[in-house]
């Protein structure tokens, strides 16, 4: 089963050498718009086969199969026309320094592959809805709509979850799972690299620009889960690469994979919307200037056309089931700021900047705090104001290696830095350059005066701080090299807590810090309960009651920020061939509850203690919140 689950990494090689020999040496470049034809294949593939309820392992392998069908005959005739073809390779390295970096960032990336083979899906929301969903659309053979009492289940954007549920389905375990997001920061790294060469930076600012992805604290983070930011971002820094392929070339193929790249970013993340707002601004002022406005038009028409396409399958889903393509309203007013003034991006700005700049100083941390305090009562408002706040009392915290929290201080410290030079010497840098800076700086922008501050927000902006890697390999170029040297070692040394003692999943856990023991050594179950460690007794008490009932049928009945991906791990569903599905009433979703579904025993959460029965299934036991009911004599 695992070998299945290579069939998609073996078709995208077979489209990045199809690519690569149409333009040979430009091997990145390929590599990107790989990416792009191959994200675009896996969600047609999984629309078409959902439509037929056909999304299982053979389906999928002949789809896939295709696909490098297609490729290899694409290479045939390049084969033909030029008597070769010619493979990727690593150029020369010269410099002991570029080498030392080089290293550092197959160091980094080998790490998070370790840890992401190691450690199953436990972030918090990968059990709530990202892996549950995933589940759901496996058991069903389809992406669709299903009964669920948490709705974010079928209201967010489904664009990771697809390529997930294709390694899930193909692999027949969640073991590869992880690697989608590891993958993502890989190439995010390898589209970071490339974008600074077209900047001008040589080979040494190239392999900064990558490590400055790799030592992000909450890229490493998402290189080994199931979040999705990360692959937001990898979509972000294709569009990018694109625009600027555009710019130097004016080729109508970078605007349509441009186009495409934006469809995938938005069917994987509502954040895109903001950070691909300047590069839309931009492409339209490149083609006005380049084509005419009538031009413009059509492109814009086009670049419209190619981003519903890619996302017209989860517009009408979403569309039938809350009545807008961008899902129930009362989640968009939950996280849209509503305060959409110079006051209210100012407060958003300053809070967002703070996630990032935590220290291991309390004092340090109390005097950040207090400064963005009396800038809001300058500002003439609450720093909690309910229009500009989703979740959390602010404050400033201690630097966390916690996934939900971790926050990019030093790449921040950089960034600022550099906004500052630029604005001292905007006109001896080169403008490809300051355009890019304006793309970054406007999607913060962006982002601050769209969505409203979140205690957790440090994970929303990463691809920003992806898309600012390239500007400042460039930058750092620049720097005397003993400067540019001690910078990247600042950087690789800074990022080592995170790669090395995440909270929830450390190689070396830090006593007093880490949930668990090193995931070289705990078991599988145990790491999948390291955020909620107090939910494993009950939830494996109650699941073991029910498989030694050989019970195939499970109803639930669960709180909406309740996690429920745990109970198809337990009690081995996918592999054993357990239905799970949901017992609901009163959410949008309800009206798809499956009628004939007659469970053998229903998980309950919360439930009245009045309820001796459900579903004409007697009350068995009581774990923790939980409780379990059985047929009779079947406890």
């Amino acid at each position: 089963m695992m070998i299945a689950a290579l069939a998609p990494l073996t078709a995208g090689l077979a489209v990045w050498l199809a690519a690569g020999n149409r333009r040979p040496g430009a091997w990145r470049r390929a590599f990107l718009r790989a990416l792009v034809i191959t994200g675009l294949f896996a969600v047609l593939l999984t629309e078409l086969l959902s439509l037929v309820q056909s999304v299982d392992r053979r389906s999928l392998l002949l789809g896939w199969g295709a696909l490098m069908g297609v490729a290899g005959l694409v290479l045939l005739q390049q084969f033909r026309r030029n008597g070769k073809i010619e493979y990727p390779h690593l150029a020369r390295i010269q410099s002991g320094w570029a080498w030392i970096l080089l290293l550092a960032g197959i160091l980094i990336v080998c790490v998070t592959l370790l840890v992401a083979l190691r450690t199953p899906p436990q972030t918090w929301d990968s059990l709530n809805y990202h892996m549950s969903r995933v589940a759901h659309w496996a058991q069903m053979g389809a992406v669709r709509p299903y009964a669920t009492g948490i709705e974010v289940q079928n209201s967010m954007p489904p664009g990771a979850e697809m390529l997930v549920l294709q390694m899930y389905v193909l692999a027949g375990s969640d073991a590869l799972v992880n690697l989608i997001g590891w993958g993502a920061v890989l190439a995010s790294a390898v589209g970071a690299s490339w974008i600074a060469g077209q900047l001008g930076a040589r080979r040494r600012g190239q392999l900064l620009a990558a490590l400055a992805v790799l030592t992000l604290p909450m890229a490493i983070v998402q290189a080994s889960t199931t979040m999705t930011d990360a692959i937001t971002a990898l979509w972000l820094i294709c569009a990018a690469a694109e625009l600027l392929a555009y710019q130097r070339s004016g080729r109508g193929e970078s605007l349509f994979f441009l186009g495409a790249a934006a469809g995938l970013a938005i069917l994987t993340k509502q954040t895109a919307y903001a950070f691909l707002l300047p590069l839309a601004l931009i492409a339209a002022f490149l083609i006005v200037r380049r084509a005419g406005w009538k031009r413009a038009a059509v492109w814009a028409l086009a670049a419209m056309l190619i981003v519903t396409a890619v996302n017209l399958g989860a517009f009408v889903r979403s569309t039938t089931l809350y009545g807008s393509p961008l899902g129930p309203a009362e989640r968009f007013q939950q996280h849209a700021n509503q305060l959409l003034t110079p006051a209210g991006l100012i407060s958003n700005l300053a809070r967002n900047l703070s996630l990032h700049l935590g220290t291991p100083s309390p004092y340090i941390n109390k005097a950040i705090a207090v400064t963005v305090i009396g800038l809001h009562d300058l500002l003439g408002l609450d720093p909690n104001d309910a229009r500009t706040t989703a979740f959390g009392a602010y404050k400033v915290r201690i630097a966390s290696t916690h996934e939900d929290t971790a926050g990019n201080g030093l790449h921040m410290l950089l960034i600022l830095a550099f906004m500052i030079a630029l604005i001292g010497k905007w006109k001896q840098w080169p403008g490809v350059v300051l355009w890019s800076a304006l793309a970054c700086a406007g999607g913060y922008l962006a982002f601050s005066l769209l969505y409203k501050w979140l205690m957790f927000g440090s994970r929303l902006q990463l691809p920003f701080f992806i898309l600012c890697a390239p500007l400042l390999g460039w930058w750092l170029e620049r720097w005397k090299p003993a400067w540019s040297r001690a910078a990247a070692a600042v950087l690789f040394l800074g990022s080592l807590p995170w790669l090395l003692s995440l909270d929830s999943r450390p190689l070396i856990p830090n006593p007093g810090r880490s949930f668990v023991g090193s995931i070289l050594s705990e078991s599988r179950r145990t790491l999948t309960f390291a955020n909620g460690l107090y939910l494993l007794d009950p939830m494996a008490g109650i699941t073991e009651q029910i498989q030694a009932a050989n019970c195939q049928n499970v109803g639930i009945m669960l709180g909406g920020n309740s996690v429920e991906y745990p109970l198809w791990t337990l009690l081995n569903a996918q592999e054993e061939g357990v239905r799970i599905e949901w017992i609901v009433a009163g959410t949008p979703s309800a009206r798809f509850e499956v009628e004939n579904f007659t469970p053998c025993a229903v998980i309950c959460e919360n439930c009245p203690s009045d309820w001796d029965s459900i579903r004409g299934l007697s009350r068995v036991d009581q774990r923790s919140t939980f409780s379990l009911f059985l047929a009779s004599g079947q406890e």
